[in-house]
């Protein structure tokens, strides 16, 4: 084994750890899950997705207790990701950076059994990527036995048809702005009246008009770079440019952030893949950017359900 794979593996463990020991003090759904699991464990049926509730019934069946469940889903969360970057980043460790600064990995110690989903949605993206749809299809499936939502990646099948226009491609990007700061939400409001969910609607924080413009300026303007500085039009670049058109349609939904998970997550592979093909000189410049919207991300989600202050059961 080299030095670099050992580092990675390293690396990882370590994330593992302060996963998978974490107090259920960290993370606001982490009690939700604790109060679930304690319910499984008294012989009350829980309402979740299938592969959840197998998954804290096996936990219970051979006399686990909380923190089993969560090293089981800590794994289930890092493994997918680990072996993603190990066989498709060609700057591994770049990766690992962008997991974390990009948030997904404190995402995981709060939305877990999202996080595991996401997790096997990135498997089946790389699939999609080597053609592989059926596999695609199957890892898609498995995502949803955590979390229903996952099943919206299923319309990535027709990835292909986007086209390699950038005009267009620009175009639609700035419709899709307007649809999302004056469009969505007050149709999503007129669904939640319909429905009877008015009141979670209502309830939920989305930030001034002027700030969700200027997270989508900062995120349209990243993505014009990056088509100015790099000629691959490829089914990574497509991936991460529904991302950009998913995040401007959900901006003004509540949780629209959560579903935007599913489309984020490819860019911890597309970026180090961007870096890697730019015809950006000096490249220095390249990395220097894609640092500072990690950095720009990160500050932007930090505090997000709240991870910290931090408590480990080991130290």
């Amino acid at each position: 084994m080299t030095k670099s794979k050992l580092l990675l593996r390293i690396s990882f463990i370590l994330l593992f750890i302060l996963s998978a020991f974490r107090s259920e003090l960290v993370g606001t759904d982490t009690k939700g899950y604790f109060m679930l699991f304690e319910r499984m464990q008294r012989g009350i049926e829980i309402r979740q997705e299938v592969l959840w509730r197998y998954l804290n019934q096996l936990v219970v069946y051979v006399g686990g207790d909380f923190n089993l469940l969560l090293i089981i889903s800590s794994l289930l969360v890092l493994v997918p990701v680990y072996l993603v970057i190990k066989s498709h980043s060609p700057y591994k460790f770049f990766s690992l950076f962008l997991y974390y600064s990009l948030y997904f990995y404190l995402f995981s110690l709060n939305i877990t059994r999202q996080s595991i989903a996401v997790g096997f949605t990135l498997l089946a993206l790389v699939y999609l990527i080597d053609d592989k749809k059926k596999k695609f299809v199957l890892f898609v499936l498995l995502a949803t036995g955590f979390h229903t939502t996952a099943i919206l990646s299923l319309f990535l099948l027709f990835i292909d048809r986007i086209p390699n226009k950038d005009r267009f491609l620009l175009l639609i990007s700035g419709i899709t702005i307007f649809i999302g700061i004056f469009l969505s939400g007050p149709l999503f409001t007129l669904a939640g009246s319909l429905f009877g969910y008015l009141q979670y609607v209502e309830a939920y924080e989305l930030g001034t008009i002027p700030g969700n413009f200027a997270y989508l300026l900062i995120l349209s303007l990243f993505l014009y770079f990056l088509m100015k500085t790099s000629d691959y039009r490829g089914r990574l670049f497509k991936l991460f440019y529904v991302f950009i058109i998913v995040s401007n349609l959900v901006i003004r939904i509540p949780f629209g952030d959560r579903i935007v998970l599913y489309f984020a997550i490819i860019q911890i592979i597309y970026l180090p893949y961007y870096l890697y093909v730019t015809k950006l000189e000096p490249r220095q410049l390249a990395v220097f950017i894609v640092v500072l919207y990690a950095f720009v991300m990160f500050f932007r989600k930090l505090g997000a359900g709240e991870i910290f202050p931090y408590y480990n059961t080991l130290f």
